[in-house]
């Protein structure tokens, strides 16, 4: 299954952001899927508003088997768009419980 991660970038420390995208990146890969990881894309130096037709164009791509929605999500415009793409082309949602735990991700019922 092809897993994309959603996760607030904008007005957060890059570096803070790199592990944690890539953490959950390695999560994914540890149950058998493939990351689809938006942070790889985060040193192209290109505008929000382009990140963001690209993350719709691979969300809406039917590339995407399911999204995992990383903390703090609910305050992250892009988050929040991501999702909705998302449900849009009934691909299932999932969001993450506690840091740390076995079972990391729940699906939005």
């Amino acid at each position: 299954m092809r897993i994309y991660i959603s996760g607030p970038i904008t007005n957060n420390e890059i570096q803070g952001v790199k592990f944690r995208f890539n953490r959950a990146a390695v999560k994914i890969q540890a149950k058998g899927h493939t990351a689809v990881n938006p942070i790889d894309m985060a040193d192209w130096g290109l505008t929000w508003r382009t990140y963001m037709a690209l993350a719709k164009i691979t969300i809406c791509s039917g590339d995407i088997d399911a999204m995992y929605m990383m903390p703090g999500w609910e305050a992250s415009r892009g988050c929040n768009l991501e999702k909705k793409w998302a449900q849009q082309r009934g691909v299932p949602v999932y969001f993450s419980i506690e840091e740390g735990e076995d079972a990391w991700m729940q699906r939005n019922i």
